[in-house]
């Protein structure tokens, strides 16, 4: 009940007088008598009073930034972000505003990037436009106020996991460690920041069922669960036999509490404002209805710049063109055009002589396709050992052991690990190493890293078959490729040349036992009889001859 602190006087010593004041403290105490039965009765939950919409700022500030986070919420953005505000504090701005237009991204990405802002002596706006989804919404709610441009949007924060078929929430074995922390969190900027905490995780609990009440004497106003409604509208359950849920035997409300039917931003309210089963999310009008956003709408700079009467223009920290560059060799489609000129270039690397060009390329694309996921915080360095000793494993099997066994499968097995855990982000900080993911994204990545190295290992199969069969005859392309060698080419000097070759005739000089000489085409040469011994003056053939070893047999 509201009273105003000012109406109460001290009591003179006229009885009349007295008698009033007697009165009044009777009657507030006995309209405070249910709320106070109802906290100290056993199980039940305190609900949560709407927060006051907040006013235009009295505060002036110097100088403001915009700072905005677009795209997919990474590692990336993380980095760039922390950039930007030592950007921003150097050039003396006392207001930060993070403009918002993202689908979401990364978990762990996002409670880093809210321990930033809150530890932010500055002051902090999000500025919803267009959109603040799932670890967007995460991050506008850590900020110290939240402003909705014209068409925006907020919520969807649920983690959930995607797999054959299709989105689902997280198992129950795993849901209290994947979504604890979020909790956490927005409880965390709930409190900071005077939003209503059961909204702040109906954003992430779709179980939640949210009402919207409000008092009818009073004029409080509250965001309550069904069992919170219950007890304030005084409505009774009962389990039938067989039955799972109580059934209301009353729908209506005996006590002064009722649904909140409409308001000026919201002409009709649905009740309940959040069904289970579903995730809250918020249009620019509920955000404000709600307690969110300030109660003005912005749409643009100049906007901004007149909302909070600042002296010039808030100046816009962009990304800078290598954090877009990280951004673009971090996507999957470029990671995958990387691997695709790696394979390529080590197999004309392996079938032209020497270290050349082909070799140097395939290390520089190796190196982007590991090192920009790296240094970004998507990738791990197990992802990278892994892909090393895959690669060490295939070069001991080719130079060093005979055949293709256990070394080669095991290596082609790291390397696929690793190849495609490169593009597998970690849920959450300080997570271990080698964990199946648990979120949408993480599951997001992973289909995109199955698909970009099995798009790679195609493409280099089929790039290999060309280059072996029609590449080499491009004139352009000869240099690259060499064309298979004539045998004329590769055969080697025949030192022994002049001496008789097989099917040629001659006669013993001296007996063969074995060895002895005997007279070819005019040419005395050493000779070796090919099994029995031979008398000299005995007409002989030559059957084979290796070297300088002429082998003959006695002739019939």
């Amino acid at each position: 009940m509201r009273s105003d602190q000012n109406q109460f006087r001290l009591p003179s010593r006229r009885p009349a007088r007295v008698l009033r004041v007697s009165c009044i403290v009777l009657t507030a105490g006995v309209l405070a008598l249910p709320a106070i039965v109802r906290s100290a009765t056993p199980g039940t939950m305190p609900a949560e009073t709407q927060p006051a919409p907040g006013t235009r700022p009295g505060t002036t500030y110097r100088q403001a930034a915009i700072i905005p986070i677009t795209d997919e919420i990474s590692d990336v953005t993380l980095e760039s972000l922390k950039r930007r505000i030592r950007q921003a504090q150097q050039d003396g701005a006392d207001l930060l505003v993070f403009e918002m237009d993202t689908p979401g991204g990364q978990v762990s990405s996002a409670l880093k990037i809210c321990d930033a802002i809150k530890a932010l002596p500055e002051r902090t706006v999000a500025w919803v436009n267009t959109k603040a989804y799932s670890a967007g919404a995460i991050i506008s709610i850590a900020c110290s106020e939240i402003l909705m441009a014209k068409r925006s949007t907020i919520g969807d924060a649920q983690p959930i996991l995607i797999g054959p078929e299709g989105p689902r929430a997280l198992p129950k074995d795993i849901e209290a460690k994947g979504i604890s922390p979020l909790l956490e969190e927005v409880r965390d900027s709930a409190l900071r920041n005077g939003y209503s905490v059961l909204l702040c995780e109906a954003m992430m609990r779709p179980e939640l069922e949210v009402y919207w009440v409000e008092n009818a004497q009073t004029g409080e106003r509250r965001f309550v669960t069904r069992e919170q409604r219950n007890q304030l509208f005084g409505i009774t359950t009962t389990l039938p036999a067989g039955a799972t849920q109580p059934v209301e035997l009353n729908e209506t409300s005996r006590t002064d509490w009722r649904y909140i039917a409409s308001t000026p931003l919201i002409p009709n309210v649905k009740q309940p404002i959040v069904a289970s089963n579903e995730l809250l999310t918020m249009s620019q009008y509920e955000a404000i209805a709600y307690g969110f956003a300030r109660p003005t709408m912005v749409s643009s700079a100049a906007e901004l710049q007149d909302y909070y009467g600042l002296p010039a223009p808030p100046r816009r920290l962009e990304y800078t063109w290598s954090e877009d560059l990280t951004a673009w060799l971090t996507s999957p489609v470029i990671r995958a055009g990387l691997l695709l000129i790696a394979l390529l270039a080590g197999y004309i690397e392996l079938n032209t002589p020497g270290l050349g060009a082909a070799g140097a390329v395939a290390v520089v694309c190796l190196a982007l396709f590991l090192g920009a996921p790296y240094l970004s915080g998507l990738a791990d360095i197990w992802d990278i050992l892994l892909v090393v000793a895959g690669i060490v494993l295939l070069a001991v099997e080719v130079f060093v052991l005979p055949g293709f066994g256990v070394a080669g499968l095991a290596g082609i097995v790291l390397l696929l690990i690793g190849l495609v855990a490169s593009f597998v982000p970690a849920d959450w900080p300080d997570q271990s190493p080698f964990t199946l993911p648990s979120s949408d994204y993480a599951w997001s990545a992973l289909k995109d890293g199955i698909l970009a190295v099995t798009i790679a290992l195609v493409g280099s199969l089929a790039g290999a078959i060309l280059l072996s069969r029609f590449l080499p005859k491009a004139p352009l392309l000869r240099r690259l490729v060499l064309a298979n060698p004539q045998p004329q080419q590769v055969s080697i000097e025949d030192w022994f040349a002049s001496l008789p070759k097989a099917g040629q005739t001659g006669v013993t000089i001296s007996p063969l036992r074995p060895a002895g000489k005997a007279r070819v085409n005019g040419k005395l040469v050493d000779v070796v009889a090919e099994s029995d011994f031979i008398d000299a003056d005995q007409p002989v053939q030559v059957v084979e001859r290796q070297g300088n070893r002429v082998v003959v047999r006695k002739m019939k």
